[in-house]
């Protein structure tokens, strides 16, 4: 995506996958750009494990790692609709979203493997000093439907969500 104030986009891309008889998820991002630019915390930061051959290298969840026995490296087999195919981590990320985990290849290989070019997400950093509501309805009047939301808002979705989660908790004790 290309505006004035855009700094950086983050298109992500996402679907479930099986390996062995499990379902987890494969992501497609700017495999090049995304460990600089969005901030992760790093179990196994990026390249400090080696890619086997005859592997497409990804980025992994430590969920993923753990659950596939691969935090210090190695390889899985995922089934995708182009066949059989093998992916090594280069590092290790923390992502406690799902328990199923997340392995991260680069969006060319995902599009070749999933044969879709259809995002789940794009996160928009803006240039400083921009006016995000102004941006924001300009993007609303042009994809109307599209749901767009700042960082407060976002922010303020999610701890509704966890206060929600936890009233549970509290009404049960």
């Amino acid at each position: 995506m290309e505006h004035e104030v855009i700094e950086y986009a983050d298109v992500f891309y996402k679907t479930r996958v099986r390996i062995n008889d499990g379902i987890t998820y494969l992501a497609g991002v700017d495999l090049d750009s995304w460990p600089q630019r969005i901030a992760q915390i790093w179990i196994r930061e990026p390249g400090s494990l080696m890619t086997l051959p005859d592997c497409e290298p990804a980025l992994i969840s430590e969920a993923f790692a753990r659950r596939f026995d691969i935090l210090d490296g190695g390889s899985v087999t995922i089934q995708s609709i182009n066949g059989m195919k093998k992916i090594s981590p280069i590092g290790v990320y923390a992502d406690y979203g799902n328990e199923f985990g997340t392995a991260t290849v680069d969006i060319t290989t995902w599009k070749e493997w999933i044969g879709s070019e259809r995002a789940t997400n794009i996160s928009l950093f803006l240039k400083s000093g921009t006016t995000i509501n102004t941006l924001q309805d300009q993007l609303r009047l042009k994809y109307p439907g599209l749901e767009i939301r700042n960082q407060q808002e976002l922010k303020q979705a999610v701890i509704s969500i966890f206060n929600q989660t936890f009233s549970s908790t509290v009404a049960l004790n």
